[in-house]
């Protein structure tokens, strides 16, 4: 019974002091906007859930409200957030709002903010941190909307701000970041105006701009980049800067560079027409890169190629893969590689090959499940990877792939440098597992005996 009424006693004594705890901050926080009220500019000063343990704040200011008033308004509700470790203060004025906390930035910049966004003609913004604003938009209305939250920033001086404009029912969203530069990313914007209606999801950096668009078709991808090359040209003249558009949906494609787009429409369109989709090509023909379901796609892919009309500059790279595959070459190295890449398929191997200008090639040979590895096996092996020569030196590796389906990080590897013709270099280590130091010795001594070379890279 004794053991009963001390329980009882201990947790009148809890509920009592929570209940004093939880006046005194609702006392605080009642004293705190009745002081708000007085400040000059405010409209209202409401206290959310007055039953809770930190109750917040919310202050509404008039749309017209000046600068330094917002400024001191901040001031105080930072020192009331701080000295009450907790509440919040929730400060809006017209469309604009601002979340001041105990770990509030400077209120200086988050007031001058507030007061140019606060007569946004769409859209709420809310300001936080150092230099943050993110615009809720109900439409497709994200680049007008920035064009016009950036217009404000900048004849309000505050050129270092990351602006965020979009939100959950609008398709589209545009990204400035810290980085970019408020003026070049105003008339960037504007010349992308006529890109708005679509809706779509705009990143612009230091002198790049990547647009994405959803559910478009290859050709609205090509207009798209017309659109963003000139926007680009005139927002960073003189400047080598990055434009991209990129097609997100059912038909993935990537475009990007700084040269007439009609030349990459035609290689997109002529591929397309013989099967083989191109997810992505730079403006410039230096690359391309092609969906195939295997390598026994690839000769009929190099024969594509051959007959695109213009041709691919000699220098162009393809690039595609498939499971278990890679290739990337040169549409000679294609040609060339093609045939033999796509009867290793066929027998069961799986084939990497890519070389690199300037760089270390790679080329690798994944054996079938369950090959024996023994010396005839091995030396196979290395025949094989010699069939597919490629230039300078290149990461040769011979690999047992783990069983279908399995964790490719389980297939067991060796790897070495060499060039096509010569003996192999130092083994490397690798993230995957490694072949028996037995099976190691064999392979690298097949490779050396298959050499035909004594050119051993360093």
């Amino acid at each position: 019974m004794w053991a009963a009424l001390g329980l009882v006693a201990v947790l009148g004594a809890l509920l009592v002091g929570w209940q004093v705890s939880s006046g005194s901050a609702i006392h605080r926080a009642r004293e705190q906007a009745a002081s708000l009220r007085t400040m000059p500019g405010v409209e209202r000063v409401v206290v959310t859930d007055p039953t809770s343990d930190d109750p917040d704040l919310i202050v509404a200011l008039r749309p017209e409200a000046r600068t330094d008033d917002v400024r001191d308004l901040i001031d105080r509700a930072g020192a009331y957030a701080e000295r009450t470790n907790g509440p919040r203060v929730d400060v809006s004025a017209g469309h604009a709002h601002a979340l001041v906390t105990d770990n509030d930035g400077d209120p200086q910049q988050a007031a001058r903010i507030l007061t140019a966004l606060a007569t946004l003609s769409r859209g709420e913004a809310e300001t936080f941190g150092s230099g943050q604003v993110a615009v809720n938009v109900p439409r497709a209305e994200a680049i007008p909307v920035a064009s016009e939250v950036v217009r404000r920033l900048l004849a309000a001086d505050l050129s270092d701000t990351h602006v965020s404009v979009g939100g959950d029912a609008a398709p589209g969203v545009v990204e400035l970041s810290t980085g970019s530069d408020l003026k070049s990313a105003g008339t960037l914007l504007a010349r992308l105006a006529p890109l708005a209606p679509s809706g779509p999801h705009v990143d612009v950096g230091r002198h790049s701009v990547r647009l994405e668009l959803r559910d478009a078709k290859p050709a609205d991808a090509v207009a798209a980049m017309r659109t963003v090359q000139s926007a680009a040209r005139a927002a960073w003249p003189g400047e080598d800067a990055s434009a991209s558009v990129e097609l997100n949906g059912p038909r993935p494609l990537t475009i990007d560079g700084q040269a007439d787009p009609r030349f990459a429409a035609r290689v997109i369109q002529q591929l397309d027409q013989r099967g083989f989709p191109v997810s992505s090509v730079s403006t410039e023909l230096d690359f391309v890169t092609v969906e195939v379901k295997g390598a026994r796609d690839l000769p009929d892919l190099s024969a594509a190629v051959r007959r695109l009309s213009p041709a691919l500059p000699s220098g162009s790279r393809v690039r595609t893969s498939w499971d278990h595959g890679r290739f990337a070459g040169t549409t000679a190295e294609l040609e060339r590689q093609a045939p033999r890449i796509a009867a290793l398929e066929l027998q069961g191997y799986a084939v990497l090959w890519q070389s690199s200008p300037g760089g270390t090639a790679s080329v690798s040979l994944g054996l079938p499940e369950g090959t024996d590895l023994n010396a005839q096996n091995v030396t196979a092996a290395a025949r094989m990877i010699r069939s597919m020569p490629w230039p300078g030196t290149a990461q040769v590796s011979l690999v047992q792939l783990p069983p279908e389906g399995a964790d490719v990080t389980k297939a067991a590897i060796v790897q070495f440098s060499s060039t096509a013709t010569g003996t192999a270099g130092k083994v490397t280590d690798n993230t995957f597992q490694s072949f028996p130091a037995a099976t190691k010795v064999l392979f690298v001594k097949a490779w050396n005996a298959t050499a035909t070379s004594d050119v051993k890279p360093r």
